[in-house]
């Protein structure tokens, strides 16, 4: 897949977008899961930012807040936003607060008819701008595969052609 490849989101794909914002409202952390408390609260910060709820500048919610809200320990909540930090949407202004630094742009790919998709854990090597915890493999007939980040990519299916 190429740049070219890259299209503006539809109307289906902004609604998409947008329902994604109730789900991470309703969010709780599960104890229960294979994913570390701070890990679940920085995907759920970092969903709040994609779907334009904290655009760049605003202030996140304070870490008593986040703790409050999410129940959980203030040492986690740092753990989060240090990660947030680390993948540069996020800072840290002392005795002020955690505020947004940009927006990660979603883009939106075609995937051509025959192509196999997988989603898989990223490669070492392909972790370092990663928002995503896991990555769309999209191989196309005849051409390399080609690694997205599920965080930040919209897959978008042509319909199939009639007979």
């Amino acid at each position: 897949m190429t740049n070219s490849d890259k299209r503006h989101f539809t109307l289906a794909d902004a609604q998409a977008v947008a329902a994604i914002s109730d789900v991470i409202d309703a969010s709780v952390i599960n104890p229960r899961s294979m994913l570390p408390a701070y890990l679940q609260l920085a995907m759920y910060l970092r969903g709040m930012i994609i779907v334009r709820q904290l655009p760049p500048g605003s202030p996140l919610p304070s870490e008593p807040e986040l703790g409050e809200r999410y129940q959980v320990s203030r040492d986690t909540v740092r753990r989060a936003m240090q990660l947030l930090r680390e993948t540069g949407i996020a800072e840290t202004r002392r005795g002020v607060g955690h505020f947004v630094t940009r927006t990660p742009e979603i883009k939106r790919v075609i995937v051509a008819p025959g192509s196999r998709v997988v989603v898989r854990m990223p490669q070492p090597h392909e972790q370092g701008e990663l928002l995503g915890l896991t990555v769309f493999v999209v191989t196309e007939p005849g051409k390399p595969p080609v690694v997205y980040d599920t965080a930040q990519t919209v897959l978008a299916f042509p319909e199939a052609a009639g007979p």
